[in-house]
């Protein structure tokens, strides 16, 4: 993972399972891009793609107020209390689709506004990871 001008990070949740497990069950899928006040210093940090629980240290105990916060509570609580994320009152905020292997579709988390995207961002790597991940099991 690399930082792009303006401190911009990408947290990515990749659909770590194969399209044919995911197959009828209420799966929702999530991108998240996040300006940061002080990410530079993470700059040097030598690892690969986002480490565990980045989004929750960044999205909801930031030291600055972020639409990503609120987004991401605000879906987090209506999903607690009716077990859906799309039952609340934020209007910009779209309908979170259930993700399917046909439309791929998940939610883009960013500062400048949410929005729903294809999920196939290293469809390929994806791909190859998911066929080679029982040789990889020590």
């Amino acid at each position: 993972m690399s930082a792009a001008p303006g401190n911009k990070w990408n947290y990515l949740i990749e659909q770590a399972l194969p399209a044919s497990v995911l197959a009828g069950t209420a799966t929702l899928g999530e991108i998240t891009e996040a300006d940061y006040a002080d990410s530079d210093a993470l700059e040097a940090v030598p690892y690969l793609g986002s480490f565990h629980a980045s989004d929750v240290v960044l999205n909801f105990f930031g030291a600055l107020p972020s639409n990503n916060s609120r987004h991401l509570m605000g879906t987090l609580i209506s999903f607690v209390n009716n077990l859906d994320p799309n039952k609340h009152d934020m209007t910009d905020v779209p309908t979170w689709p259930q993700y399917d292997s046909s439309s791929k579709s998940t939610m883009l988390w960013s500062e400048s506004g949410a929005d729903v995207v294809a999920d196939d961002y290293r469809e390929e790597a994806i791909a190859y990871l998911n066929e080679i991940g029982d040789s990889l099991r020590i």
